[in-house]
């Protein structure tokens, strides 16, 4: 309504009609453009937050790779099977899926054997062990049913004695035992004790007021304060550790990286509702998996390129531009990420829920991912192999397509700006075909994005520059040892 008012105040009688028209085509481009952006808005908000496509079509209307040339991926009477199914055999595929799906939900899981067992004997009274003919019955066996019990928090105290020794005969040069180093020198806190503060703040998401209130129920007075400083002199004293997983990661020749926002209090020079930044590096294939957090007040590109210092191979991002002066270099090839990519359409074919370019685009990419779901257990070599006979071809058809609906998009808006973001990321997106040891997207890298959001929604922000940076330790130290299948807390 304001775009119509707006427009009528800059028309008169003497307005030519050439301009009336551009004028009214503008406004209407910026009505259509705010409408998209309000609902884009409602539906992120209120809508489903999932991005599962619709449920696989009969047999007869399943798109046949082996029939169909690239060219037919983007005919509207062709249905393309949606991101993670199968490629050929893909009905059959699934109901046998589903079959075993709910195969296993026949019966509960076993518990790990690892847990000690307690007995408890449940038997019959002697007069009950008496049979009906009058004899005494026997025992044939047992029927053992297992429940799952915890033990309250244990807390004890672990005391160290230092044996002392002196001669007595001069009565001098007294020696004491030295102690074995601790985390934090001259600390309260055992290292256990620190390490479960640590998990509970950073896996648990348990904000530390919460944990003194929990340490207060047990009858240990623990105020947040202590806590805090805790988790800062971890950070630092953890943080040589963190330094050479930063190495490890430089080293493996394929990185992923992405980052979040985050508030941090105290920031000298920034307000505190301002943004500071996390951000992540996460190896890529290796066998031996890494991830670092890193925190930084702005969301410089510098940094990104001071943390991979030295750092030769493939970066894999979203495509943010504060990663340029690295991929600029050529030691570095910059690599995209197709879920990003298919987010940005999917956003549009959700909004509209009508047949369209964005549509055909959510299932185009996700034939791109059946053929990834079918060679995820092959040999990089053999992945390649394939990506260059099944995937490029699509790409290439893909390619060509959005470049001719491009000029029919409305300007600035969804669908404008996905064909936009997907033509200026192309050469970056389709890096993956050259290497078969690399991934489609940078799933992994926004997944490791994923504890710290939980977390930030539970404490909300960190209370100083120090602070963040112990955070970032802390989660790095967490992270990989979870990536390496290793308890935490050991």
């Amino acid at each position: 309504m304001t775009k119509d008012i707006d427009f009528m105040a800059h028309v008169d009688e003497t307005t030519p009609p050439e301009i009336m028209l551009k004028m009214l085509l503008a406004a209407q481009r910026d009505k259509l453009k705010t409408n998209e952006e309000i609902s884009y808005l409602k539906a992120n908000r209120f809508g489903k937050s999932s991005e599962k496509g619709s449920k696989i079509k009969p047999d007869n209307q399943v798109f046949d790779e082996a029939k169909a040339s690239p060219k037919d991926l983007l005919s509207d009477d062709v249905i393309v099977q949606d991101a993670g199914e199968k490629l050929e055999g893909s009905t059959i595929k699934i109901a046998l899926k589903e079959a075993t799906r709910l195969a296993g939900k026949k019966g509960r899981k076993p518990i790990p054997a690892q847990y000690f067992r307690e007995d408890v004997i449940h038997d019959l009274k002697e007069e009950e062990k008496m049979c009906t003919c009058g004899m005494h019955m026997k025992n044939i066996g047992e029927d053992v049913a297992e429940q799952l019990d915890v033990i309250p928090a244990k807390i004890y105290v672990k005391r160290h004695k230092r044996q002392k020794y002196a001669c007595k005969k001069c009565q001098e040069n007294v020696k004491i035992a030295p102690i074995q180093t601790q985390t934090i020198a001259k600390c309260m806190a055992a290292p256990g004790l620190l390490a479960h503060v640590a998990i509970m703040k950073f896996d648990d998401h348990l904000p530390l007021y919460r944990q003194s209130e929990i340490w207060g129920r047990l009858g240990v007075d623990i105020s947040r304060q202590t806590l805090s400083s805790w988790v800062l002199k971890m950070g630092s004293s953890l943080d040589v550790i963190a330094q050479h997983l930063q190495k490890h990661i430089i080293k493996s020749g394929y990185v992923k990286a992405d980052e979040t926002t985050a508030q941090v209090l105290k920031t000298p020079g920034k307000k505190n509702k301002s943004a500071s930044y996390i951000w992540t590096y996460l190896t890529g294939n290796a066998k031996q998996p890494a991830v670092v957090y890193d925190y930084q007040q702005t969301r410089h590109g510098q940094f990104a390129k001071d943390f991979l210092s030295g750092f030769t191979g493939v970066l894999q991002t979203d495509g943010y531009s504060g990663y340029h002066c690295i991929t600029k270099e050529k030691a570095v090839h910059a690599m995209g990420c197709w879920a990003h990519a298919r987010r940005k359409f999917y956003d549009v074919a959700h909004l509209t829920k009508t047949e369209g370019v964005a549509s055909k685009a959510v299932r185009i990419i996700g034939q791109l991912y059946g053929i990834e779901d079918e060679i995820k257990d092959l040999t990089s070599r053999e992945k390649h192999a394939i990506r260059q006979e099944n995937s490029k071809p699509i790409l290439e058809a893909f390619h060509e397509y959005l470049r001719e609906i491009k000029p029919y998009a409305q300007p600035k808006g969804m669908l404008d700006k996905a064909v936009a973001y997907t033509l200026n990321q192309w050469d970056s997106l389709i890096y993956y075909l050259r290497d078969g040891a690399v991934n489609i997207d940078n799933n992994a890298a926004e997944r490791q994005i994923r504890p710290f959001a939980i977390g930030r929604k539970n404490w909300l922000f960190m209370g100083s520059p120090d602070g963040a940076k112990a955070g970032a330790v802390l989660y790095s130290l967490i992270e990989t040892a979870k990536l390496n299948d290793v308890n935490p807390e050991g």
